[in-house]
């Protein structure tokens, strides 16, 4: 659970079919409200913690709607396209 006003990480791991680690050639990750409309801008330069290892910090607005929001984490790696869709719930900060 995410509150209002809170800054969030949000990591993906990025593997082949083998699982072997790999590095995409682009990859972008948007942030959507309940609504479905986007926060900010997309980032399409999410931080390498390892190969294969990437995060974001997003900050959720202190009067950000509450219900339920969306990660979208797009990949293409060698001409093909990969996307991962998460949820997480943001609660009053009262």
């Amino acid at each position: 659970m995410v509150y209002q006003g809170e800054t969030i990480r949000i990591k993906a791991t990025l593997t082949d079919f083998d699982e072997v680690a790999l590095t995409p050639d682009t990859q972008t990750v948007s942030l959507y409200k309940p609504d479905g409309t986007i926060q900010g801008s997309a980032n399409t330069a999410p931080t390498q913690s390892a190969t294969g290892s990437y995060y974001t910090d997003w900050d959720i607005p202190t009067d950000g709607t509450v219900g339920t929001w969306k990660v979208v984490w797009s990949v293409v790696t060698s001409s093909k396209t990969g996307t991962a869709i998460r949820t997480f719930k943001v609660e009053d900060a009262v």
